[in-house]
């Protein structure tokens, strides 16, 4: 708490008079306010959540993209290079996530959504951004894995998914945010108020981002089932404001196949890792559940998006 009001004394951004975790038992992400309005400090340490300093400049070059063409998204105020940690200070925007969304609420979505992609597609920022969850690295991290865990079979299963999956570097790419689940879209009643938490952003093809919504937005009741209806809804709606091409149509549902592997990949490393017994559950519910249930269901989700 000395820390951060240090921090907005220096950065004259005002003494804070309340600062609070922004989630429960968080210790990098806090809510500030002072007499010159409200904030959100995040403290990047030397760990698997660091962004460098030019990760977090470009955050801030997207925010001021995004922000000049009047899409809503928080203004990063200041990026702060610290002894052991870097610190990024953003506008605190009010809302609240939607864990169950309505029909109109997702609806809302899909068009905040295909709105989004239209003014990303083609946006890359002028610095650096290393990490990157695509296809080609995510491959590449598991290869390093199975070195250090060679005896792993769960590592050993994921890589024989991931070799079935084809996504060319070729297809319609822009500065992704990819991780556009329901808990980083804040509303206020039927209204999105800010899209939040674009650190794991990199450039990349847009069905990467399209995967991993349609993974965190048509699978419900706690990642048991899968709504085609849900799906439909979102591609029609997210088409009226940018066209699905032919050639990302043919590799759609492959994206969303990773979108599964990928979390179940990132997920089970913070059991390896740190020994996250909760995120092992998960993976091991991602590769033997919810991957076959989806595969029980291609024909018809190729079908809906052939259809859009």
């Amino acid at each position: 708490m000395e820390k951060i009001k240090q921090i907005f004394t220096h950065c004259s951004l005002g003494q804070p008079l309340i600062i609070k975790p922004l989630e429960k038992n968080s210790t990098r992400n806090f809510f500030v306010k002072t007499i010159k309005g409200e904030f959100v400090i995040t403290f990047y340490e030397k760990d698997a959540r660091f962004r460098s300093l030019s990760e977090l400049k470009a955050q801030q070059e997207l925010s001021h993209y995004l922000i000049k063409k009047k899409f809503s998204v928080a203004p990063i105020v200041k990026i702060i290079k610290d002894k052991k940690t870097n610190v990024l200070i953003k506008k605190y925007l009010p809302g609240k996530a939607k864990s169950v969304p309505s029909k109109k609420q997702v609806t809302i979505f899909a068009k905040t959504f295909g709105q989004f992609h239209k003014l990303i597609q083609n946006y890359r920022p002028k610095n650096k951004v290393t990490h990157r969850w695509d296809l080609a690295t995510t491959k590449k991290h598991l290869a390093e894995m199975i070195k250090t865990f060679p005896k792993d079979k769960f590592l050993k299963n994921i890589k024989s998914e991931f070799e079935k999956i084809h996504l060319p570097k070729t297809l319609p790419s822009g500065f992704i945010h990819e991780d556009l689940g329901r808990r980083h879209v804040l509303w206020d009643k039927e209204k999105i108020t800010s899209f939040i938490d674009f650190e794991r952003s990199y450039f990349a093809p847009l069905i990467y981002d399209l995967g991993q919504v349609l993974r965190g937005w048509c699978f419900h009741s706690n990642w048991q089932k899968w709504c085609n209806k849900k799906l439909a809804n979102i591609l029609t709606h997210y088409s009226q404001y940018r066209e699905i091409t032919l050639e990302e149509k043919k590799h759609l549902y492959s994206s969303i196949e990773f979108a599964v592997l990928e979390r179940a990949f990132s997920f089970y490393l913070k059991n390896l890792l740190y020994k996250n017994e909760e995120a092992k559950v998960y993976a091991l519910h991602s590769l033997n559940y919810i991957l076959p249930l989806l595969r029980k269901k291609k024909e018809k989700i190729e079908s809906i998006i052939n259809a859009v």
